[in-house]
């Protein structure tokens, strides 16, 4: 069904224009010869008409004509003063509404036709799927019910104004990865031959630790109550360091270990140290 104010060619059964908004009347295609009956003398042997004048129902006010600036040299041509300014109209890049006139946005649509668009004048539709969003390609009629495609603007059925759908974008504030464990290792007290103590184990975390009276053994007066030793794990491999001044932390060797340029090694009571060529 044709629209008489717009042209447009309308589904059967809709009593609205889907692109203009104007009424349309049931029976047959609608749009109307405007020289229809009207002797034209270019036009089936009348006198001269006017143009009618198509107003968009979705804009406040008509767009401005062009001003056309007429120089000294036009003065000097006839001809020119006499041609016809003619605007060739563009193609919305959303919807395809052929639009004529100085319109930043789409009527139809509300697509900016200008070089940059911002995400507020994009269409529901190309926001969603920068955001990889599903949006169906209906809405539905706030009215009637009608189920409307995203490219109209009115309600085929009713009339009523088509409020496309708001997308929102949630940013959510990254999430910092888990650290990984922490190291853990033990310490457990071995009694001399005849002592009368109950052994007991210590716990420690980290990458690095610090041995001293306090965490190993409170009552034993020859480690340091400061800085007796330091247990280091690298790599998943734990490495003992001496801290104290006298040099009082040592290892049994009771298996094959490494040693290097340096190292003391205590025989009976009597130190050692190791040197290489």
């Amino acid at each position: 069904m044709r629209c008489n104010n717009c042209g447009w060619d309308n589904a059967p059964g809709s009593s609205v224009c889907v692109k203009c908004g104007h009424p349309l009347q049931a029976g047959g295609s609608q749009y109307q010869d405007p020289y229809q009956g009207v002797n034209v003398p270019n036009y089936q042997g009348g006198e001269a008409m006017p143009r009618p004048t198509v107003i968009n129902a979705q804009q406040a006010e008509p767009a401005p004509r062009p001003t056309r600036i007429v120089n000294s040299a036009d003065l000097q041509n006839p001809a020119a003063l006499n041609a016809t300014v003619a605007q060739t109209p563009k193609s919305c890049p959303h919807c395809g509404y052929p639009v004529v006139g100085n319109f930043t946005s789409c009527p139809n649509c509300g697509t900016s036709l200008g070089a940059a668009q911002t995400a507020i004048q994009q269409p529901v539709q190309k926001v969603a799927e920068d955001l990889g969003l599903d949006i169906a390609e209906e809405v539905k009629c706030e009215k009637c019910g009608t189920m409307v495609s995203l490219d109209f603007s009115f309600c085929p059925k009713c009339g009523e104004r088509i409020h496309l759908p708001t997308v929102r974008a949630i940013k959510h504030k990254p999430v910092a990865p888990p650290e990984p464990p922490k190291p853990k290792c033990h310490l457990t007290i071995i009694p001399e031959e005849g002592e009368i103590t109950e052994p007991f184990t210590n716990d420690y975390e980290g990458d690095s630790i610090i041995l001293n009276r306090e965490n190993t053994e409170k009552d034993n007066r020859t480690i340091t109550s400061k800085e007796q030793a330091e247990l280091i794990c690298e790599d998943g491999k734990w490495y003992v360091l001496n801290h104290s001044e006298l040099g009082s932390t040592y290892i049994e060797a009771n298996r094959k270990m490494a040693i290097e340029p340096g190292d003391i090694i205590v025989l009976g009571d009597r130190r050692f140290k190791f040197e290489t060529e």
